[in-house]
């Protein structure tokens, strides 16, 4: 994984009352965290789909994996820029990406991730996810979790430092084995609740 250009899914992302910016997606359909730079391989099978939100303008931003998941920028999501390359300013009322498709649908495993930074955000805020198996984002003012859908609910939180404007790599990784939140490259919390593939 390459921390400069980073994992992350979105089907649907929404900001609620607080400024929250996003930089380059992707998601795989396996795991892979690493501490170590190296370019991601557009034609890797195992990449679902990348988004470098570099374009700058226009609505739309461009899946680069093969797929071509393709997500539409709604409400108050503008480009600025990010960290490395460009990003997405949410408006913290209604602005949110979407693809339109049930990308993560059928995954035995995924990860979800992306470089974040916020401010305090005060309500559950999905960061992304698929709205009908798995969200990953805010928690109230202080943590970063998912709450999974399916045949079971679960809920994982961890501590999220709110300093911005620092930016923050976070990433989700679920299985039938359990689920795991990463922060800048560490274990932040982890659940051995197995997470539903969807239909």
């Amino acid at each position: 994984m390459n921390f400069y250009k980073i994992l992350f899914l979105f089907r649907r992302i929404i900001m609620s009352r607080q400024s929250i910016f996003l930089i380059s997606i992707v998601l795989t359909s396996g795991f892979f965290l690493t501490g170590t730079i190296s370019a991601i391989d557009i034609s890797d099978p195992a990449l679902v789909g990348y988004w470098s939100l570099d374009e700058g303008s226009g609505t739309t931003t461009t899946d680069l994996s093969v797929n071509d998941y393709n997500g539409t920028l709604n409400g108050g999501a503008s480009w600025t820029d990010g960290i490395y390359g460009g990003a997405l300013h949410f408006n913290g009322n209604d602005a949110f990406v979407e693809t339109g498709q049930s990308i993560l649908n059928g995954l035995e495993g995924f990860t979800l991730a992306g470089w974040v930074s916020a401010n305090n955000v005060n309500v559950y805020s999905s960061l992304f996810g698929q709205n009908d198996l798995v969200e990953f984002g805010f928690i109230g003012g202080s943590e970063l979790g998912t709450w999974l859908l399916g045949n079971n609910w679960v809920l994982v939180s961890a501590s999220y430092p709110f300093d911005y404007p620092s930016w923050h790599h976070v990433a989700l990784t679920g299985d039938a084995s359990g689920v795991v939140i990463y922060i800048d490259g560490q274990v932040a919390a982890s659940d051995p609740g197995a997470v539903s593939s969807g239909s």
